[in-house]
């Protein structure tokens, strides 16, 4: 070994024995951080596939009117896999099937968990579906304050006016419901959605209106 490379061997020691622990730490923590993502991506995506899974099977069952199936599939999703998508969509699911056999606070138990527990994408629609069946429970003022509770810009703004108008209509109110029905059907040509239905109701409570007078008269 020459002088220029013991000199040079010597250097290396000495840096390492000075940053040397410095240096172990942080390859340790690099190593943590990506094999803990790398940890944490492969169990969600197995949680996911059980999930679907399970998913599945309830599908099949309500297809088949297998209730055991339904209701042993739905408590495994919402005890194992309530931080998936799926358990969001089953208690959605269930919660319509409940306001479609008449047990309101079945159906608003459905929703309400949905509301505390479940994804971001599903509150919007469980906070829309809890209102329709506050309405059915005939609480249209309670519906009416939780309607309200929606972003400018959500993609489910004009079901809300829509529905407040609705409201609105039950309680006699009509030229406050005319003017809700006109922002909803706005939102909904700015989606590029045709309402069919929401101009029939224009045309049925404002008959001496066109529905084209109507939204002109709002831009």
């Amino acid at each position: 070994m020459s002088i220029q490379d013991d000199a040079t061997a010597q250097a290396v020691k000495a840096w390492w024995k000075e940053y040397g622990k410095t240096v172990l730490a942080a390859i340790v923590i690099v190593a943590v951080v990506f094999y803990g993502i790398r940890f944490v991506q492969q169990q969600k995506l197995r949680v996911a596939v059980s999930a679907s899974v399970i998913y599945d099977e309830y599908q099949q069952a309500l297809a088949n009117g297998d209730l055991l199936t339904i209701e042993a599939s739905y408590g495994i999703l919402l005890n194992d896999y309530k931080k998936t998508p799926y358990a969001s969509a089953v208690s959605l699911i269930e919660s319509a099937r409940a306001a479609n056999t008449g047990d309101l606070a079945g159906a608003e138990e459905y929703l309400q968990w949905v509301l505390d527990n479940g994804e971001e994408f599903a509150k919007p629609i469980a906070r829309l579906r809890m209102a329709e069946v506050m309405v059915q429970a005939q609480d249209y003022d309670g519906a009416f304050a939780l309607l309200e509770e929606i972003e400018e810009g959500s993609p489910y703004k004009a079901a809300y006016d829509e529905l407040q108008g609705d409201i609105l209509i039950v309680k006699g109110e009509i030229s406050q419901a005319l003017l809700q029905y006109q922002v909803a059907l706005q939102e909904y040509r700015a989606q590029g959605l045709d309402n069919v239905l929401l101009q029939f109701k224009l045309q049925t409570y404002a008959p001496s209106q066109s529905v084209a007078s109507i939204v002109e008269e709002q831009q």
